[in-house]
């Protein structure tokens, strides 16, 4: 042998001697700490394991690149729990199921015996099963009757997969898929029965309150608290959880049960705690790693059965199941977040919300639930008519798929691709409800265009020209009545740009409309978006657009210049280039010079937009300007690919605090050099992996804050329920006075952020391009001047450093999260080559709140009423809300050409097999580091 790795050995057999003497030491000292007399607390150790076999990052196959991992890990933690229960130890497990996917479709077919063990040992050993969600579902992103049924359905359900229906009994405590809340559906986990919710209290980032409350507590951290929402009024017992980084964070789980056992001793802490270790059933953690000696004590390699051996014979651990230590144990105190929570990068929607795709797919569930709404209001209407009943079926199967489609592996957590199969399976089930979306709007469309009578398109004005009759239907939930507001309908041939535009129908009698963008879909219809700026209610029913000669509204204060136009309360100034260099309100700046013009990071650098200059228009009757911008993207000269180009038109309308942007962006296109998991030919892929950040209409938010008062995001949910929150992370580490991602606000039709007493608030129209998650925000920190700035990026993606929570253990699970966390890779790359339409409202106000008019007006431009036009008397109409999202915008390439692997698994090399001329981009931990942080945390104990 080497002289040299024989010293080595050497040198390592002694420290691990010296460390087991010391370690030994250290519990002998603790355990004669304090006054010798045994305290009557105790602390409960709960073992939790989330079961979903359906996964972002695996395919759908019985073997190790799909569930069949699953399968064979959980039979691993079965068989253990059954060893040491058969010896004696009082040991249970706490089991979560996604129902839909694993209880009612994986494992009765590919894994009975699991479904029966765990059945037995409910029975037998007092293991304990809990909730989870039906659908494995984006709980914080549904609806009400949505996110009711996920939770219903998951204890019991028409399929016999409720945990009630296959294990007979169950505790009425959830784990929420990914940790995912928003206020209101505390309510609803209320309303179903349910008395807690278990959320992480994680010193990792993989965490979903601990950066967003006050520091709690050690006794606080391990015992109930009760979430009080002094907005909604909601409350509910919160169960802190922990996971696997938290382990590596207190050395090991005899470390954490000694050094917490010290402070009962000393009377620091005056009661029981419970630790709750809960982690995906399918992570090679539970089943541990095979060292030889001398590495075989190391702590937190021994998977669960090295986990019980540490703490099964002190005397003051118990373990136990949440609900029994509920029994016993009120909340110690009460916490309040007003975050909308996931355990996902940057502790919030990074993971799900900010890949390409996820704007197409959730614009394609915007437009099923738009479809259904259609129906609903249609019956509710005309009472029922019987034209109509026999969509039921279809209504019922595609709110089923709706539901499937809404599972949080459609959209993550994997980053920055999700495993082939999943992105083809959701593709096809997205095919599917489109197909059935077009089904119930035609049908509709065909029964309320039969109402049209003849001589709707005739002329009833002799001083106007009659332009388009249309019906008229409201479909959205939670916002009352129609308007003032948005349309959008299709035009026929004639041109009414040189007409000054007006609208009748029930109750309203020439209302003046100002023209917003035009677009023409892949079969060259050209479509219209329309403001109605009276203040005025528009209800459902048949309406009128037509035109007269030229004539400019005497209350209109819009105006053009070379480089700049004006509505009266903003003003809006281009460079040469077509450039924003500023948006005034009332004569003060509101956003940073370059904004809302697009720009990629790659490798550190920028390709930003070079334009062509600001074509400014104004409208016939004066309600309205446009500014035309197009230019193109330019690759670096040592950058192979094509370049991407952007066409945006700029609107102000008369009066209003308003600006809107629509947007057409083709992303360029990299070569893809690098390989994804080249070491699983099944899951691989190529990319550019250098692409670092996404902005295609980046705003800089000029006014700025300080440390008193903090910028503060304001939002709407899908339950029509606002609420807000302030980027204060900074006063728990100096490390959060720059946030590099920020995206804990749920945004069913906008978003806002107020910093220095004033405000800016954005919505997207759902109907051009939609994601429930749709802007990121960026902090930055000047520390000459202690103010603080924000960026929003609607439909782009943002990177950085991961926040820094607050922090009690050895920081060496922070480290080793960061190194090994595929999900903490930017989603920038899913972006190469894409091609996207959009469309924005940017209101800007003055005060910490949305003023309720320009709130009503963003609800109604997010989602603006169906118009069903009478372009053929009888005929199945037209609909405005109906595009296909792929007329809209392209489908991303990373759907197809980026595999490398075909539909059977077979794995396609890539154009050069030289390994040289690849990047592999697998993130692990290499194994020197795996062994200096064990042995860190060993030291860091001392």
């Amino acid at each position: 042998m080497d002289k040299k790795k024989h010293r080595a050995i050497r040198w390592l057999a002694a420290a691990v001697l010296l460390g087991a003497i010391s370690l030994v030491a250290l519990l002998a000292i603790a355990g004669v700490t304090g006054n010798g007399k045994r305290p009557q607390h105790d602390i409960r150790i709960a073992f939790g394991f989330h079961v979903s076999l359906y996964h972002s990052f695996r395919n759908d196959t019985d073997d190790e690149t799909g569930f069949g991992k699953d399968i064979r890990l959980i039979r691993h933690t079965i068989d253990t729990l059954d060893k040491f229960n058969g010896q004696g130890v009082l040991v249970k497990g706490v089991w979560e199921f996604d129902n839909l996917f694993s209880l009612q479709e994986l494992l009765p077919k590919y894994a009975p015996d699991i479904v029966e063990a765990i059945r037995r040992r409910v029975k037998d050993n007092g293991d304990e099963v809990i909730l989870m969600s039906y659908n494995n579902g984006l709980m914080s992103a549904m609806t009400e009757r949505e996110a009711t049924d996920a939770v219903r359905w998951s204890v019991s359900n028409p399929w016999n997969s409720g945990v009630a229906d296959i294990f007979g009994e169950y505790s009425p405590i959830v784990r929420p898929q990914e940790m995912m809340t928003t206020p209101g559906n505390f309510s609803i986990y209320n309303k179903a029965g349910v008395e807690a919710v278990c959320l992480y209290y994680s010193e990792i980032p993989f965490d979903a309150f601990r950066v967003f409350t006050r520091p709690l507590t050690l006794e606080e951290a391990h015992n109930p608290l009760l979430y009080e929402n002094p907005e909604t009024g909601e409350n509910m017992t919160i169960i802190p959880a922990y996971n696997i980084g938290d382990l590596m964070e207190n050395v090991s789980l005899e470390n954490w049960v000694e050094k917490l056992r010290a402070r009962q001793k000393r009377g620091e802490i005056d009661g029981d705690l419970l630790l709750y270790i809960n982690f995906d059933a399918d992570s090679d953690f539970w089943a541990g790693v095979d060292l030889h000696w001398p590495l075989d004590w190391l702590p937190n390699t021994g998977g669960i059965d090295g986990l019980i051996r540490e703490v099964k014979d002190l005397d003051y651990v118990r373990f136990t199941t949440l609900n029994d230590y509920l029994k016993g144990h009120r909340p110690k105190s009460s916490v309040y977040f007003g975050q909308d929570t996931a355990d996902g990068s940057f502790n919030g929607y990074n993971s799900w919300s900010e890949k390409s795709d996820s704007h197409w797919y959730w614009t394609r569930i915007e437009r099923n639930r738009r479809a259904h709404a259609l129906y609903e209001k249609t019956m509710q209407r005309f009472d029922n008519p019987t034209e109509l009943e026999n969509l039921r079926t279809t209504i019922e199967e595609s709110y089923l798929k709706r539901l499937r489609a809404l599972s949080t592996t459609h959209f993550g957590m994997a980053t920055p691709f999700l495993a082939p199969q999943r992105q083809e399976a959701v593709k096809a089930l997205l095919d599917e409800i489109d197909a059935q979306s077009r089904e119930i709007e035609a049908a509709v469309g065909k029964y309320l265009s039969g109402f049209f009578e003849e001589g709707d398109d005739d002329d009833r004005r002799a001083d106007a020209k009659h332009i388009l009759s249309f019906d008229m239907v409201d479909v959205r939930e939670n916002c009352g009545a129609i308007g003032p507001g948005f349309f959008r309908v299709q035009l026929p041939d004639a041109e009414p740009d040189g007409l000054s535009l007006f609208l009748e129908g029930p109750n309203v009698e020439s209302v003046p409309v100002a023209l917003l963008g035009e677009f023409q879909d892949a079969s060259g219809t050209t479509w219209r978006d329309m403001f109605v700026p009276k203040q005025i209610t528009l209800a459902d029913g048949r309406y009128r657009l037509y035109g007269k000669p030229a004539q400019t509204d005497a209350q209109s204060k819009v105006s053009a210049s070379e480089n700049a136009m004006s509505n009266g309360p903003l003003d809006v100034r281009f460079d040469r280039a077509g450039i924003i260099e500023g948006v005034f309100l009332d004569g003060v700046n509101q956003v940073t010079q370059g904004s809302l013009s697009p720009y990629v990071r790659r490798d550190g650098a920028l390709i930003g937009f070079s334009g062509q200059g600001a074509r400014i228009r104004t409208s016939a009757n004066g309600l309205s300007v446009s500014a035309k911008v197009s230019g193109t993207m330019p690759l670096p000269e040592n950058v192979e690919g094509t370049d991407g180009f952007a066409d945006y038109t700029f609107t102000l309308v008369a009066n209003r605090p308003y600006l809107f942007v629509e947007g057409e962006i083709q992303y360029p296109a990299t070569k893809l050099k690098d390989i994804c998991k080249e070491d699983a030919p099944a899951l691989a892929r190529r990319a550019d992996m250098e692409w670092n950040e996404v902005a295609p209409a980046e705003i800089g938010f000029a006014p700025e804050s300080s440390r008193d008062n903090p910028v503060c995001v304001l939002k709407r949910n899908y339950l029509g329920i606002e609420s807000g929150y302030a980027l204060d992370y900074f006063r728990h580490s100096p490390e959060n006075l720059d946030l590099g991602d920020v995206n804990n606000h749920i945004t069913s039709a906008y978003f806002g952020i107020v910093s220095g007493g004033r405000g800016m608030a954005v919505a997207k129209d759902n109907t051009v391009l939609s994601n429930f998650a749709f802007a990121p925000l960026k902090l930055r920190y000047d520390s000459k001047t202690g103010s603080f700035s924000v960026r929003a990026n609607p439909f782009g993606a943002y990177h950085g450093k991961q926040y820094r929570p607050p922090a009690r253990g050895n920081g060496q699970g922070y480290e080793a999260a960061l190194l090994s966390g595929e999900q903490y890779a930017s989603a920038a790359p899913t972006y190469n080559g894409a091609a996207y339409r959009f469309s924005l409202m940017i209101a800007f106000f003055e005060g910490e709140q949305i003023p309720e008019d320009i709130k009503r007006e963003l609800l109604s431009f997010a989602d603006p009423p169906v118009a069903v036009s009478a372009a053929e008397i009888g005929g199945e109409g037209t609909f405005s809300a109906a595009l296909a999202p792929e007329l809209r915008f392209a489908e991303n390439k990373s759907a197809s050409a980026f595999l490398l692997a075909d539909e059977n698994g077979r794995f396609a090399p890539p154009l050069s097999t030289t390994k040289s001329e690849h990047r592999q981009h697998s993130p692990s931990i290499p194994l020197d580091l795996k062994l200096r942080v064990l042995w860190e945390n060993v030291l860091a104990s001392f």
